[in-house]
């Protein structure tokens, strides 16, 4: 049975009017007056046959014109029957929303072609198939704003053409919303089929943040799926540096995860800065698995470093086989070692050493003084001061130390045999020292450290594979610990939980603790093949500048701030892969440029005024999570869209199957129209007949009376 439905059904109030004529009727029926008339009574019996008739013809008026009133409501409330009849599928025009997915995975080679490109001819077999009259919208899972629906296919086609490769990561949730948002004012309309295209490779990732579209009936999705799936792909991950300010020489360890997605393989490495090749790795990585290798570059210049990590298999998604990176560099650091004034012990040489080698002492400038010569002179312009087994200071040296901290220097203090308990408790030496120390431990049983918890970077040697593991170390001596400082953390622990190392932020520097030695007498740390990497790494992270970021995501702004020393200088920016520098607008009233990081690669932005240059660098990268093409579950898929609206496809073909035949629906209005005018037209008829012959009847019927 065929319903009938109302565009404006509010309209069909105005229905009600229908009761008009019955109140007319009644209102202006005339009641006859009783008159006593004998010779009547012959055409009494001829006038009760007539009256049933008579009344008949009264109500059939007055039914065509409340069916007048009835039909002229509906008319306006513009009724239609939605599913009336079947029409073939190219008569009925498409208003189309095509969504492509432009983000990083997309530049998958599969079959020699990237998926992009693909999609893109996808979506220009897609318009010339739709009937004629068909509108479109353009979208991308990049693309900031909506567009429109137009008719123009030529322009249409031009749009996808012109949608970009781009490195990072775009769910298709929000280009799926502003399609759906785009439906709005034509929700209503039956002059069009309302249907959604999404072309993608349907990587589990793309659809993680994809949201219920209940809101979306009425409206079919396609989902057109042109991509490999999870094909064998090694990937690159993020990357971590130990620093990104550095000085000349210093040694920078880069950690890199680096991931396979179906096959177990034996992967190649090789770190570049600044164009030279500085390390190489080979690291085997399980099937559906990951692991962690580290890279060590070594800059030799101070400025701006820029270097990669390079994966040199070749395979499909060349997007995350380079890592690139940008290292401030400075010039070496200054480190003041302080020996105990007796010259004894073996704490301070062998610390003094292993931080900066005969043969490579490059990175850092290291002077070592005897403790009675500790002056504020000796702190001028030195970024590290190394207490290594120093026996007592006095007051006044302990309340320098402490102006020093405070004022952003670093102090380092190594344990030893040599030093006194009562003189690191005292009250000045407690205002600088994180812990409080009970006397020195001859332990019965050697120790060795905890090996959890081991994320802090000062401890990254601890984690790594040397040539002995972490059980070789074995530690005889110690001090105990009476109490720990404010503001103090413990970094390390030995086995038996005791405090190894602790870490105090004093005002705008810090102290470190290191309650261990590589002296003999407390243990064999200097055997230890991972010492002198220990030892460098905390002197070049307690020395390094504050770290400022130089690593983005593709699709980022980037902020940079004017030096300090400039006042408003020009500044230029160079892109990856181009020798010309182009000039940056000032980012509102701030001492700021913003640069827009569409590229991969590294980034110069240059700032001159005057004779005064300098330059500031960063990196680009893909992003790591658009290296994993898992499929999505195309039953968990369907969950998300409205009850049968979605159907995945591998091409079009499908889609016009599906699409075959559709229903359209019937508008009312014209057939209403030509009702109101028959029962009018019969109306004013009957009722000119009825009365015309009303009075015939009563003329007649007096002109025969006696």
């Amino acid at each position: 049975m065929l319903a009938v439905s109302f565009l404006l059904p509010a309209l069909l109030s105005a229905a009600g009017a229908a009761a008009a004529p019955v109140v007319i009727h009644l209102i202006m029926r005339s009641k006859p007056r009783r008159v006593v008339f004998p010779p009547l009574r012959f055409v009494r019996r001829t006038h009760r046959a007539n009256l049933s008739m008579y009344r008949l013809k009264h109500l059939l008026l007055l039914l065509m014109r409340m069916a007048a009133i009835i039909l002229l409501a509906a008319m306006f409330a513009r009724a239609q029957i939605p599913d009336y009849h079947i029409v073939p599928d190219t008569a009925m025009p498409v208003l189309g929303a095509i969504v492509i997915d432009n983000s990083g995975s997309m530049s998958y080679r599969h079959r020699r072609m990237k998926i992009i490109r693909s999609a893109k001819q996808l979506a220009a077999e897609l318009i010339k198939m739709l009937p004629r009259n068909s509108r479109f919208m353009v979208l991308s899972t990049s693309a900031p704003s909506s567009a429109s629906f137009l008719s123009d296919r030529k322009y249409v086609a031009q749009q996808i053409a012109d949608i970009p490769e781009t490195a990072g990561h775009k769910p298709v949730a929000d280009a799926l919303n502003r399609a759906v948002s785009a439906f709005g004012r034509f929700r209503d309309s039956s002059e069009y089929r309302k249907e959604v295209y999404l072309i993608s490779d349907m990587t589990a990732r793309s659809f993680g943040q994809l949201s219920d579209l209940e809101q979306a009936k009425g409206i079919d999705f396609f989902l057109v799926n042109c991509g490999a799936g999870e094909d064998a792909n090694v990937a690159l991950g993020g990357i971590q540096l130990t620093s990104s300010s550095v000085s000349v020489g210093a040694s920078v360890a880069i950690e890199v995860l680096l991931s396979s997605a179906k096959l177990g393989v034996e992967a190649h490495l090789r770190a570049e800065l600044d164009g030279r090749d500085e390390d190489q790795q080979t690291a085997q990585v399980p099937a559906g698995g990951s692991t962690t290798v580290v890279l060590t570059v070594r800059p030799r210049r101070p400025g701006v470093a820029q270097g990669r990590i390079v994966l040199q298999q070749k395979d499909p998604l060349d997007m995350d086989n380079v890592r690139y990176f940008t290292l401030s560099v400075g010039a070496p650091p200054r480190m003041l070692v302080v020996s105990d004034s007796s010259g004894v012990g073996q704490t301070s040489r062998r610390m003094a050493l292993a931080v900066e080698p005969a043969v490579r002492g490059e990175w850092i400038k290291r002077v070592t003084i005897l403790a009675d010569r500790l002056d504020a002179s000796q702190l001028a312009d030195v970024q590290l001061v190394m207490l290594a087994d120093v026996s007592r200071l006095s007051a006044a040296q302990w309340e320098m130390l402490e102006r020093y901290v405070r004022a952003g220097g670093r102090l380092w203090i190594v344990a030893g045999s040599l030093i006194s308990t009562a003189n690191y408790n005292s009250v000045a030496a407690q205002r600088v020292l994180p812990v409080t120390l009970k006397p020195l431990q001859q332990l019965a049983s050697p120790v060795t450290f905890r090996g959890k918890n081991l994320s802090h970077p000062l401890l990254a040697p601890l984690d790594r594979q040397g040539s002995f593991p972490l059980s070789f170390l074995r530690f005889r001596r110690r001090f105990a610990i009476q109490g720990i400082g404010p503001n103090t953390e413990l970094l390390l622990k030995f086995t038996d939980g005791a405090a190894a190392m602790a870490h105090r932020t004093l005002g705008e520097g810090a102290v470190l603790f290191w309650n261990f030695s590589p002296a003999s007498e407390f243990s064999n740390l200097a055997r230890w093949a991972q010492f002198p990497v220990l030892a460098r790494l905390t002197a070049q992270i307690l020395t390094q500048a504050d770290d400022t970021q130089t690593a983005y995501l593709w699709g980022r702004r980037v902020t940079v701030p004017f030096p300090r020393r400039l006042r408003s200088p020009v500044a230029t920016v160079r892109r990856p892969g181009r020798q010309a520098e182009t000039p940056l607008k000032r980012h509102g009233n701030g001492r700021a440029v913003t640069v827009k990081a569409d590229s991969l690669g590294h980034y110069v932005v240059s700032f001159a005024e005057g004779e005064n240059r300098q330059s500031v660098g960063f990196s680009v990268n893909a992003d790591p999570r658009e290296s994993d093409l898992t499929p999505a579950d195309p039953k968990k898929l369907k969950t998300m869209f409205p009850a049968d609206s979605l159907l995945i496809v591998r091409d079009l073909s499908e889609i016009a199957r599906r699409r075959r035949k559709t229903t359209r629906s019937l508008d009312l209005t014209l057939p209403l129209l030509l009702g109101v005018l028959v029962l009018l037209t019969g109306e004013s008829f009957f009722a000119n007949r009825f009365y015309r012959r009303g009075q015939e009847v009563t003329q007649g019927s007096a002109g025969g009376a006696p």
